[in-house]
This record gives C-alpha cells, structure tokens and sequence, in this order.
C-alpha cells in the first residue's frame, strides 16, 4: 500500500510554532501568529559508505553555527523549502521534518511544556496528546508528545519534540500511518542521536567521509 504523500508532507511540515515567547503578552505573537522565517541554508552531503549505501548529511549554517543532520538509510532529504528539512522513506510511510520553531538562545533552559501543548492543541481539530515525557539531541533538552489526529479523515500518528538550543527551539517531528509508528519513533531517535551544532566558531564535530576512511 502506497501512503498519501501530500498528507504525510503537509503534516510533518505543518507546524509553525514561536516558542520562546508567551503568545498572550504584548511582547509575543497573538496566539495562530505565523513563525519569523527561519533560513537554514541547508545542503546536502555525501559521507562514507555504510554496507552498500553512501551516507548522506544535511550540514545547515543558522546565526554562524553549523547544524549537521544524519539521513537515515532509506530516506531521501527534501530541502527545497529554506525554513526546514524533511526526511522521507521510500514509500512515504515515515515523514520526519527539522526546523526551528523559535529564534533566539534556548540554551539555558527546555522550552515550556505548557505552551508547547497549546500550540500543538491548535493545530489540528482531531488531535489528542497520548504521551508527554522529554527528549534530548545535541546536549539540549525538552519536551515531546506523542498524539493522534485526522487528515480529511485519515488517522495518523505523530512524536514531537522541541529542544532548547544555542540557536533556539528545535522542533523535530516524525508521522506516520499508526501501523509504522515504531519504525517511525526509532528513525526519530536515530536523527536526534546523531544531530550536531558547532560551537560558537563553526567548529562542528564531523564523522569519518569516505576519503576519510
């Protein structure tokens, strides 16, 4: 069975998310405000060879650090788009997207489960959080949910996290059909796990390249 690409697409790249301001105070957007686009100047590069598949990363360059994004095997990088990264399977089963979803330093501390909730609650009618509990990725820290919701009455399934970092929120997403949710979670974790941000100079830790090797 082939899954509809358009809703998993719009789904995983759906939210617009300004985290690190109150939405109810006058210093914060209104409540359903659009995200200040954030420009990652994504490209993407070819590392070693692993089996019979070469590596792929997506190096970004955001506020003069350096991110680095692995690409699981069998996914393909989607960075058309200058405000995010999606990741997609062969046959669209699994969706993940990266973007940052509030500018500014988060690193002191995680972004607010509070807030974070009402801004999911906003975003699709048919959602239910199933799951709150935190997540971390390049030495930052924050809250994830996993949720249901329905697109034009199709059930889909979700976890989402959203990381403090020097650069700001990350937001990290994977959607997929219920049946793939697993495999879906533990793609997530495999991009978090292997996610970087360089230091204040650029300076980003690399792995081995195939004229490395």
């Amino acid at each position: 069975m082939l899954y509809r690409k358009p809703i998993l697409l719009a789904l995983a790249t759906g939210f617009g998310l300004r985290l690190l301001a109150d939405p109810t105070t006058s210093d914060g957007p209104a409540a359903g405000s659009p995200l200040a686009p954030t420009t990652l100047n994504a490209t993407v590069q070819d590392g070693e060879i692993r089996g019979h598949e070469q590596a792929r990363r997506v190096v970004m360059s955001v506020g003069g650090r350096r991110l680095m994004l692995a690409v699981p095997q069998d996914f393909r990088a989607l960075i058309a788009n200058p405000e995010k990264v999606v990741l997609v399977n062969r046959d669209y089963s699994c969706v993940v997207s990266f973007r940052i979803a509030g500018s500014g330093s988060g690193a002191a501390s995680s972004p607010d489960v509070d807030l974070c909730r009402t801004w999911l609650s906003a975003q699709f009618l048919d959602l239910r959080v199933q799951e709150e509990f935190s997540m971390t990725a390049a030495n930052g820290r924050g809250p994830a949910f996993d949720l249901n919701c329905k697109v034009d009455g199709v059930a889909r399934v979700a976890r989402v996290t959203f990381i403090a970092s020097p650069v700001g929120v990350l937001e990290f997403n994977s959607f997929s059909s219920p049946e793939k949710f697993e495999s879906a979670k533990a793609t997530l974790r495999l991009v978090l796990r292997g996610f970087r941000i360089s230091d204040a100079n650029g300076q980003l830790e690399t792995f081995p390249t195939r004229s490395e090797s």
